[in-house]
């Protein structure tokens, strides 16, 4: 009767190795068709990955459950008490442990990302099974200069609070900031002077930028916006324009070219500040 139990679990056991082979591979196969097909469109190739996905989780599910129901069962029942004393003692620590492997199967933050989660603002520094630790940028979300401080947040955090990722396009960012000017100024030429400024200070990295993002939407079949530096008007009030300034620069580099766009765009007030 032993024998003929271990000779089953040995054959559940290969078959489970098989069928989880055959997802792999075939999974495999089909995204990269996909991803080759110039007949479907980003949204579509997106959709597709997405529903191989499932089906192949869903068909790995639907066989280890027919395949080992018997087992589960008899674990279930045997462990079920003890789970539920173990959860009720340690809920945080289970909690920080399985955000830290949500945040990580996620891709939320890694090592270098600059986040914003719960009013926390920085670069991470590090990453752990209970807490991330971010080197603080501030005051406020406008700001690129970091405070000096170190703050150790609990992975849990990343469960409860959404999380904002200003490093999705990693080496370089599409930044964006704003200068107010009076609605008494020459709009038209501060924003004419403005963008001559932009696109000559961001001419350098323009060309790797588009590199980047084109790779960026071509390997994640999304959309991803002009990196050419754009100049967009807005109202505060009655009485003040705001020039909201969009580049796309290098990640680490964003403070100190904003700073020298608005130095540049200072200088020429004497064209733009009356009408």
């Amino acid at each position: 009767m032993n024998f003929l139990h271990e000779n089953t679990r040995m054959l559940y056991s290969l078959l489970t190795i098989l069928s989880l082979l055959a997802v792999i591979i075939i999974r495999k196969i089909l995204i990269s068709t996909i991803q080759k097909s110039k007949k479907l469109n980003r949204q579509s190739k997106r959709i597709l990955r997405f529903n191989i996905t499932t089906i192949s989780v869903v068909f790995l599910t639907v066989v280890i459950i027919f395949l080992w129901s018997h087992e589960l069962k008899s674990f279930a029942f045997s462990i079920v008490a003890f789970s539920v004393a173990i959860v009720l003692a340690t809920k945080e620590l289970l909690l920080c442990i399985s955000s830290a492997v949500y945040k990580s199967f996620a891709h939320i933050a890694k090592m270098g990302d600059r986040i914003e989660i719960n009013g926390i603002r920085g670069d991470v520094i590090s990453t752990g099974l209970l807490s991330t630790s971010v080197l603080e940028i501030g005051p406020g979300t406008k700001s690129h200069q970091y405070t000096g401080r170190s703050i150790i947040i609990p992975n849990s955090y990343f469960l409860q609070h959404r999380t904002i990722n200003e490093s999705f396009l990693k080496d370089y960012v599409l930044h964006i900031f704003t200068i107010p000017i009076s609605i008494y100024s020459n709009i038209e030429k501060a924003k004419e002077e403005l963008e001559l400024i932009a696109n000559a200070t961001c001419i350098p990295y323009l060309e790797d930028a588009k590199r980047h993002i084109n790779h960026l939407q071509e390997s994640r079949n999304v959309e991803t916006p002009d990196p050419t530096p754009r100049i967009l008007l807005n109202f505060i009030d009655a009485k003040t324009v705001k020039l909201n300034v969009r580049i796309s620069v290098p990640s680490n580099s964003k403070g100190e070219i904003e700073k020298q766009i608005i130095e540049s765009f200072l200088k020429t007030r004497n064209t733009w500040l009356e009408k």
